[in-house]
């Protein structure tokens, strides 16, 4: 839970800066003011801090070679995902990248 912590808190400071230095504050107060947003918002945080716990957990627990391919296997079920059921197609040279990363999670 504290690595977790640390990752959020940091990532916080660490956008909040970049949003300073590109001086969007007035798109973030636009956005807070939406519900929906918010919620969505909400929505994909929580999401994404379960995907930190676990790669976290997995490293804690000398899962490491594992968890490792759990994140080189997830871009290559995107990818597939958006194939299959948004009718993407993939230019030659992501059609490589993604048979590069096929052979290397192999």
């Amino acid at each position: 839970m504290e690595v977790l912590s640390h990752r959020m808190i940091w990532s916080l400071v660490f956008l909040s800066g970049i949003l300073l230095i590109q001086q969007r504050q007035a798109e973030v107060g636009a956005l807070l003011k939406s519900p929906r947003r918010v919620g969505m918002l909400l929505v994909s945080a929580t999401l994404l801090t379960g995907n930190w716990g676990l790669y976290i957990y997995g490293v804690n627990s000398d899962r490491v070679v594992e968890t490792s391919l759990g994140y080189f296997i997830n871009p290559l079920v995107s990818v597939l995902l958006g194939f299959l059921f948004l009718r993407e197609r993939l230019h030659r040279g992501q059609q490589l990248a993604v048979v590069l990363a096929a052979g290397g999670v192999g």
